[in-house]
């Protein structure tokens, strides 16, 4: 529906048409020239090129439309003050996700550094489950608020940009743009010396919300393969990534060298311009566990304390593929009848998670336990962990499985072969196929406890590969990249 919507704005023909059927059902501001001869206010601002005497070329030609747009920002004289020594990070939210996990630790380590860092939210106050993480971030002192959203008097929503960017922002669609202007105002009252935004859906508005808002430098976070991958994929983000990537005041990071190969490729790009950035595991963050916590935590949820426990941690969304999960899981049970079965996340795949567990017979021994803040016991609690994703990034879970000693089977997607110490406690599957996979998690169940301790033997090296300060270490380099 979102790409329907896209492509039917896009339209000229069709906006006329709209307009000549309903009238006034668009803003009056959606037609510059409208807006002009009503009274309009544009940004009193110098610009260098007479842009504003030529039109703008329409959304659906998308490559000839961002670099155009990026053009008539830079082509303005902004008489803005220096900006502040403040860092803010842009994302729809604070959900339950690991990238959000991953902008908590950023943000957190980076005031632990003494630097001036802030998280901006789109929909933090507005949608359910996008304040997940916020007491976290407040506990640690952090400033988090919602992107202010304002009510513009008609005649005045270009009131902060000069005509000729107003003729380009008009092409977009509505709620688009009135995005793009509010968060544009918001880092106008901050004046930072950097924004970084995560994510595709957030990147593709606010880099221009950040140019507009005249920061000097603004990093992009591409947490997962390139957009084509997931439904929220839109016509025009290869157009906009590339216009963002030639502009000096843009750079683009990933959390894995697989995400990263994924987006130079797709945007045709060199994958050196895109700095690889891997996820980290904040140690302080994640409590030890001992046995008997573990033990009490499988009684209190309704797991039996002698066969064997396969934990499964993500949303339940296709990307995931919790279905190929729960049928791993049934070819696992009729190799070893006792194993039992953990499933952690929300997600809105759940009413056909529900109904599969039903089919393939699983209601007795698959336990959907929901959304879990603190998934440290369930780790230390299971005998394995099993992710079977189609793409990913860098998977915090596998990351964190690792340090509790929680042997890992992955499907390869993406980022995961990264994320794994390989060995007898971190496989990675070579197939798809439940068979494949219930073997493998079966081979991981069966060893020698005793002549294994991969807690032990896993601990140094991810905190030498996943580290924090890492992490931390090398955001900073990117900021400081000029």
């Amino acid at each position: 529906m979102r790409r329907l919507h896209a492509l039917v704005i896009s339209l000229p023909l069709l906006r006329r048409l709209w307009r000549a059927l309903f009238g006034s059902a668009e803003p009056v501001w959606m037609d510059v020239s409208r807006y002009a001869k009503e009274g309009g206010v544009f940004a009193p601002v110098q610009v260098k090129a007479q842009l504003d005497q030529q039109a703008a070329p329409p959304l659906h030609q998308a490559e000839q439309y961002y670099p155009d747009l990026l053009a008539r920002i830079d082509a303005s004289v902004w008489s803005e003050p220096a900006p502040s020594d403040a860092v803010c990070i842009i994302n729809n939210g604070l959900s339950s996700g690991g990238a959000e996990r991953q902008i908590v630790y950023t943000l957190t380590g980076l005031a632990a550094r003494g630097r001036d860092v802030r998280f901006i939210g789109e929909y933090l106050d507005l949608a359910p489950g996008q304040s997940f993480y916020l007491p976290q971030l407040r506990s640690a002192g952090v400033p988090a608020a919602q992107m202010e959203r304002h009510t513009r008097p008609p005649l005045e929503t270009y009131r902060h940009v000069p005509r000729a960017v107003a003729e380009a922002l008009s092409q977009m669609p509505t709620q688009d743009v009135l995005d793009i202007l509010d968060m544009a105002d918001h880092l106008r009252s901050i004046r930072p010396a950097l924004v970084h935004i995560w994510q595709d859906q957030s990147a593709t508005k606010h880099t221009i919300s950040a140019l507009l808002a005249g920061v000097p430098r603004t990093i992009l976070s591409f947490r997962n393969l390139n957009p084509t991958h997931f439904e929220f994929h839109l016509p025009h983000m290869r157009a906009a990534y590339r216009a963002f990537a030639a502009h000096p005041a843009v750079r683009l990071s990933n959390n894995s060298q697989a995400g990263a190969n994924s987006y130079a490729s797709w945007l045709g790009l060199p994958a050196t311009q895109i700095t690889v950035i891997r996820n980290a595991v904040d140690m302080d963050a994640w409590p030890e566990r001992s046995r008997t916590e573990a033990e009490s935590w499988r009684a209190n949820n309704g797991f039996s304390a002698v066969g064997p426990l396969v934990i499964g941690i993500f949303r339940l969304s296709p990307e995931k593929r919790p279905l190929l999960w729960l049928e791993t899981a049934a070819e696992i049970r009729a190799r070893k009848p006792a194993v039992q079965f953990g499933l952690i996340g929300i997600g809105n795949m759940k009413d056909a998670v529900d109904e599969t567990i039903v089919r393939l017979g699983l209601a007795g021994c698959v336990r959907c336990l929901g959304e879990i803040r603190d998934v440290s016991l369930p780790l230390k609690a299971a005998d394995a962990f099993l992710l079977t994703s189609a793409q990913e990034g860098m998977p915090n879970v596998l990351l964190e499985a690792q340090w509790y000693g929680c042997p890992v089977v992955t499907t390869d997607a993406g980022g995961a072969r990264e994320a794994v110490l390989e060995g007898p406690a971190g496989i990675v599957a070579e197939t798809d196929s439940p068979c494949v996979l219930a073997e493998l998690v079966t081979a991981v169940i069966n060893q020698d406890s005793k002549a294994q301790n991969p807690e032990r033997d896993n601990r140094e090296l991810i905190r030498k590969r996943f580290g924090l300060d890492r992490m931390l270490d090398e955001t900073i380099a990117v900021y400081e990249v000029h």
